[in-house]
């Protein structure tokens, strides 16, 4: 009776030992995947018009345009206007910054904004800042040469940079280690929230057009040199290697899907063309083929161009002069307005800042 029961414990020992190796290939599969901060609460905006915050439009999902209510703009009078867009690490958390300076934050998919905080003197007058929000706290608010660090009990602490940066990043398990690279190739971390940096190597010394960190591995670094090329580093920026496929091109700027971090998108053109390119990666960019071209005058950069957050194939490009989504089938939504720093929410709503004219 023992040995039948030893037997039968075996088997199933071995029926589940079979199990886990067969799932074992499915799970490595997954694990590239990036996920959705807070996807399954996440709303479209509730409402027909914005409030508290000027120039933003957003596509719902019929594909209606909602908007702001705007303030006249003068021509060539100078306007306090949204210049950054970001989602927040909670469901329906929005984040924006103007150009005074100020921060605004919005509790309900961007349909009402109020002032969260107003750091003097480092994002006012800047029409470039970045918004890192990955972690509920603190949240970054940076350009390239200075940050606001903002608590969720409303504390706020500026730092500056030991460089010009073009690109930070925040560690996905750590909410105080940042990653940054300099506009000249430096590569530095932080592991107090960026009071102070440490440099650990350079993909330079040529100037870069743009730098990303791979969402699921920290470590993990691409840098565009703006002559030609784009480089990789797999040891959070110590030794680096050319990337084959960019080798005689000028890349723009690299993106990882918000679905999978395996599907790289890159713009770039060849030095003898007339166009640039969209070129996607499906294998973690070890090969990259064709899959869209436009002049020179539009590339599909950082402020025009959004990967949509759980369509695999699909995104938003500025066009000329609007706004358009495109999906697997072409054209899907198109807006005559000029765009840009375009943003999707986890519920697959698109926002975009109007781009005005004005002086500065």
């Amino acid at each position: 009776m023992a040995a039948c029961c030893t037997v039968v414990i075996m088997r199933f020992a071995l029926l589940i030992l079979i199990s886990v190796v067969g799932m074992a290939p499915q799970s490595l599969a997954r694990s590239r995947a990036v996920g959705h901060r807070g996807l399954p609460a996440w709303q479209a905006p509730q409402c027909t018009e914005i409030t508290g915050l000027a120039w933003i439009r957003f596509f719902d999902a019929d594909k209606t345009v909602r908007k702001s209510f705007d303030p006249p703009t003068p021509f060539r009078e100078t306007v306090n206007t949204t210049e950054a867009l970001g989602i927040g690490a909670t469901p329906n958390l929005m984040w924006a910054v103007t150009y005074d300076g100020a921060i605004h934050r919005s509790f309900d998919a961007g349909c009402t904004w109020s002032v969260a905080a107003n750091p003097t003197d480092v994002l006012a007058g800047k029409i470039e800042p970045r918004i890192i929000a990955r972690h509920t706290e603190p949240v970054y608010f940076h350009t390239d040469a200075k940050m606001a660090r903002l608590w969720r009990d409303g504390r706020l602490e500026l730092f500056g940079f030991p460089e010009t940066f073009v690109m930070i990043d925040v560690d996905p398990r750590n909410a105080l280690r940042l990653r940054a690279v300099s506009l000249f190739g430096t590569v530095y971390e932080s592991n107090n929230g960026g009071a102070f940096w440490t440099r650990r190597g350079s993909a330079g010394p040529s100037e870069l057009s743009a730098a990303r960190v791979d969402p699921v591995n920290f470590d993990r670094i691409y840098a565009a040199p703006r002559a030609y090329g784009l480089l990789v580093s797999n040891d959070g920026g110590v030794k680096w290697a050319p990337v084959a496929a960019f080798t005689t091109r000028r890349v723009w700027d690299v993106y990882f899907s918000p679905v999978d971090a395996d599907v790289v998108w890159v713009d770039a053109w060849d030095d003898g063309d007339k166009s640039s390119g969209l070129y996607r990666s499906d294998d973690g960019a070890r090969t990259f083929a064709r899959v869209a071209a436009n002049s020179r005058a539009l590339h599909f950069t950082d402020d025009v161009f959004a990967l949509h957050p759980h369509e695999l194939d699909t995104y938003a490009v500025r066009d000329n002069p609007g706004v358009q989504v495109i999906g697997p089938e072409g054209k899907r939504a198109y807006h005559w307005e000029m765009g840009k720093k375009l943003v999707w929410s986890p519920a697959g709503t698109l926002y975009y800042i109007i781009q005005i004219v004005e002086s500065r």
